[in-house]
């Protein structure tokens, strides 16, 4: 009687007892495995007897080929109801073939039904999904979701449950005449159940790179940034346990790598920076590309890492912000010199992880042009650093060191 009630519940009408349900479900089900078996067996004596012209059968599977004389994949094959019975299988003159565009449109038309049935079963309190948010009137109930062609069902664990989505999916099936993989289905147990690694994996796959999208182009708030880590320390400690439970390890300890004894979990504010200054990187490379061409032609180039400072009202601030972090990206990258006709002699990095300024500041005062470029500090092949007055005795030192410093560089 659960199966004729779950059919009207679902909008399937039908006609007599529960046993002519039943019968017509495992009579479909039966002629469908018969009809899917044949195809199979007729495709598999087809290629063999094929095989031994050359081909080779790279993959079978229901109705669909690849792998022929050819090259080319064979058509797919339909079977349609008719008085609610398969009837024999065909192949359409036209159709939309693996990797067409309009393909995930026919996914969503299935999964639209899906969606529904569902969604009628936690009406019926069938299976029951998880809550979020603690106030029981805001309350959202997630009973699954969907993303590409995966489908994520959420239901309690208890054997009642798991029968009713089981019934449900026998009907799905039934209905549109698609076949769940049961092979490719995985049960993941979660709340109480997911161990403190368990959770570990989950914020790494799942909150820390759900806002990766976002913070690749867009300054996140520093509202934002703390929400997303109160709740991935919650849910770190606590679980989904209603319990308050405090903190073991201090959460700047926490998202720490775990090369420095850290539980390695991703800085949300440092993975923004970084990602922002990415685009100063783009930026400075040689090939030419549209949104750079738009960005200079608006704000000028500088140099060649980054554009002229404007702060006009109407400037756009997300460039804007990004141009901020140039200090930040220069101090964290070193050249390799060529000519050095673009690289700065006191100022930027081209020997080892300093640069001469910070090596020795005191005859950087004194410079002719602090702001010199490498190939203006020589003569021929031979270094000549350009200084404002005559060196004291105390920096001759100093100067000597330099030479010494630049001998061992090599540039074109």
């Amino acid at each position: 009687m659960a199966l004729l009630k779950a059919c009207k519940a679902f909008g399937v009408h039908a006609t007599g007892f529960e046993s002519d349900i039943m019968g017509l479900i495992f009579r479909m089900e039966e002629k469908r495995n018969i009809k899917l078996q044949q195809l199979a067996n007729t495709e598999v004596e087809s290629n063999k007897r094929k095989s031994k012209g050359g081909s080779e059968l790279k993959k079978l599977s229901w109705g669909l080929q690849e792998g022929s004389s050819s090259g080319k994949k064979e058509r797919v094959k339909y079977s349609v109801l008719v008085n609610r019975s398969p009837v024999g299988f065909f192949s359409p003159q036209k159709g939309l073939g693996q990797g067409d565009h309009l393909s995930p449109f026919l996914f969503l038309l299935a999964m639209e039904g899906l969606t529904k049935m569902l969604v009628k079963a936690k009406e019926m309190n069938w299976i029951h999904g998880f809550q979020v948010g603690r106030n029981p009137a805001n309350s959202v109930i997630v009973s699954h979701l969907l993303y590409a062609d995966d489908t994520l069902i959420f239901c309690g664990a208890e054997r009642l449950q798991v029968s009713h989505l089981n019934l449900t999916l026998l009907i799905f099936e039934s209905i549109s005449g698609l076949h769940i993989n049961m092979l490719k289905s995985t049960i993941y147990p979660v709340n109480e159940y997911l161990s403190m690694d368990g959770r570990l994996t989950l914020i790494s796959s799942v909150l820390d790179s759900t806002p990766t999208y976002c913070m690749s182009l867009y300054p996140m708030p520093s509202s934002v940034l703390k929400q997303l880590d109160r709740l991935r320390r919650r849910f770190l400690w606590e679980g989904n346990n209603t319990t308050h439970k405090f903190p073991l390890v201090k959460w700047a300890k926490v998202i720490q790598p775990k090369s420095n004894w850290g539980m390695g979990l991703m800085n949300l504010k440092l993975h923004n920076k970084s990602m922002l200054i990415k685009w100063l990187w783009r930026y400075g490379q040689p090939e030419p590309v549209y949104w750079k061409e738009v960005i200079t032609a608006k704000h000028g180039a500088q140099n060649q890492w980054c554009t002229k400072e404007n702060n006009a009202p109407y400037e756009v601030e997300l460039w804007k912000h990004i141009r901020s972090l140039q200090t930040d990206f220069l101090q964290e990258i070193t050249y390799r010199v060529g000519n050095g006709s673009h690289v700065k002699f006191w100022e930027d990095r081209w020997i080892g992880n300093t640069t001469l300024r910070e090596l020795y500041p005191g005859l950087y005062q004194i410079a002719s042009r602090q702001n010199s470029m490498v190939a203006h500090n020589r003569e021929g092949n031979t270094w000549n650093p350009l200084f404002r007055r005559n060196l004291q005795d105390w920096k001759i030192n100093d100067l000597l060191l330099l030479l010494s410093t630049l001998e061992e560089c090599k540039i074109e």
